[in-house]
């Protein structure tokens, strides 16, 4: 069933392969004829690899989050992400990056699709220098 809804809509929009996520089930990359692709399949895809100007990333936000801090660990960085956004705390913040210097910046986002989602955020940038 999932083959089949694959097939279709690589040839409905034109592409190559798809990413399917089935409920509980892993990520997977499936071509236009349906079939798993995986890194020894083709000499083009990809994965986690953030280099590349498109990337899809299987890593959670936390991951993510740790490997940065990792890399940039004895490097000279300086790191731009969102402090708040006037709904939630980026925590983040405090578990990787509190031993670096932050400068915060306030602005006001005036486009976003609905009126309550127009708000204040808190940007900041992380140094170690």
């Amino acid at each position: 069933e999932m083959k089949e809804f694959v097939i279709d809509m690589c040839a409905k929009y034109k592409q190559n392969s798809i990413l399917l996520v089935e409920p509980d089930g892993v990520p997977n990359y499936l071509d236009m004829n349906g079939n798993k692709i995986n890194k020894s399949s083709t000499r083009n895809l990809s994965i986690d690899d953030a280099l590349q100007t498109y990337f899809t990333s299987f890593k959670t936000p936390e991951e993510n989050e740790k490997e940065l801090s990792e890399l940039l660990k004895n490097k000279t960085f300086i790191l731009s992400t969102w402090s708040n956004n006037g709904v939630k705390d980026n925590e983040a913040i405090g578990k990787y990056w509190s031993d670096y210097k932050k400068i915060d910046l306030e602005h006001f986002y005036n486009v976003a699709a609905k009126a309550e989602n127009r708000r204040k955020i808190t940007e900041s940038l992380i140094c170690n220098y």
